[in-house]
């Protein structure tokens, strides 16, 4: 709780262990990601729905501390959109954003999609995600932003993702002009071995 509030993140996080229809702490559903922490100091991983990414306002979903190789297996609900980030000792948020790299990720049959994303801090931690079509990771379908900047919330870019390598792209419908797409899923299921290097 202590580093959540120096973090400025709110401290009622969710940590469910049992099916809540979003996010828990169990390797139960087809859908979910197996956290592993390759770093040489211990992390904190949180993770949230893609609408309230602003964890200071909004109780992380996952909150969970992984020290040096340790691992642990989140379940997710299908249809679930959200992402992950890991924060360390040092860090604050920023607007009420971790600003590091994120894993974003949306669980839907046939459609679904996860990304390595480096809008929030092109200068963040590493992330691989390991699917079982395809690989994010800092290089390969990655989200970064165009232009050169270190942030940005539009004109992003999506680099290294194709059928060949098992992702796809195309363009944000939301109005901004971005990029989308990202690592294609299973139809029906999908673990996805996520590495914070």
């Amino acid at each position: 709780s202590s580093f959540l509030t120096t973090l400025g993140a709110a401290t009622d996080v969710v940590n469910s262990k049992t099916n809540n229809g979003a996010a828990w702490l169990s390797d139960e559903s087809d859908w979910k990601i197996n956290f592993k922490n390759s770093q040489s100091d211990s992390i904190y991983v949180f993770c949230w729905s893609a609408a309230n990414a602003w964890i200071n306002a909004h109780p992380a979903l996952i909150a969970i501390h992984l020290g040096a190789g340790d691992s642990q297996t989140v379940s997710f609900a299908e249809g679930f959109s959200g992402a992950c980030s890991s924060a360390d000792s040092g860090m604050k948020l920023d607007d009420g954003l971790i600003s590091n790299t994120w894993a974003e990720f949306t669980f839907t049959p046939t459609y679904g999609v996860f990304d390595v994303s480096r809008e929030v801090n092109l200068d963040g931690s590493s992330i691989s995600m390991q699917g079982s079509q395809c690989l994010s990771d800092m290089n390969t379908c990655v989200f970064k932003c165009g232009g050169g900047a270190t942030s940005c919330i539009s004109g992003y870019v999506l680099e290294n993702c194709s059928a060949s390598n098992g992702g796809g792209s195309g363009v944000d419908t939301a109005g901004n002009g971005g990029a989308s797409g990202g690592c294609m899923m299973g139809a029906s299921g999908e673990s996805i071995d996520v590495t914070f290097g």
